[in-house]
């Protein structure tokens, strides 16, 4: 199942699939566009690029689908406890014809890999969060294709993802 889980959100980074989506609204000086969503008492924003489309939801359990170009970004609702790193890398490593580990901490990964043969090797930035008093988590996921010395948008996108707790005390 957890092959599924992880392959699943990959194959939606490399697919680039459009769909039609507002913009929330913009903020001008750092040029992106705040998107945020809520799960139980918990608001999760994420800062996307001015330009970034947003896609259709291919499933019920994603959150979140971005793509610009070649680049992409999704957020998938897992059930469970979060699997060890070393789990979720093992595992993709697997779902690659070609696979490197560049970066790993706790809830923060970077690799690039090649899906087939004569697929363009993606670079890829990785978190997962866990949704707070519950047994879901959150699995994000922001690639490109990798050239040497580009610049994306995918570390920043990936490193600002952050929750905000909902204030859940009564106003006077």
């Amino acid at each position: 199942m957890k092959k599924v889980i992880y392959f699943l959100v990959l194959s939606f980074s490399l697919t680039g699939c459009f769909g039609s989506g507002e913009d929330s609204e913009s903020l001008e000086n750092t040029g992106t566009k705040s998107q945020s969503f809520k799960i139980g008492n918990t608001t999760w924003d994420s800062q996307i690029p001015k330009g970034w489309k947003q896609g259709a939801l291919l499933s019920e359990d994603m959150i979140l689908n971005y793509q610009n170009l070649d680049e992409s970004f999704v957020i998938i609702r897992r059930q469970g406890s979060i699997p060890p790193l070393e789990s979720i890398l093992e595992e993709a490593k697997s779902q690659f014809f070609s696979f490197e580990t560049i970066s790993k901490q706790v809830n923060l990964w970077q690799f690039k890999g090649k899906i087939r043969s004569q697929a363009p090797e993606r670079l890829f930035w990785q978190r997962i969060h866990p949704i707070p008093n519950s047994n879901y988590f959150l699995l994000g996921s922001c690639s490109y294709e990798f050239i040497e010395n580009r610049t994306s948008a995918c570390e920043n996108i990936i490193k600002n993802w952050n929750t905000q707790p909902v204030n859940t005390t009564p106003q006077n």
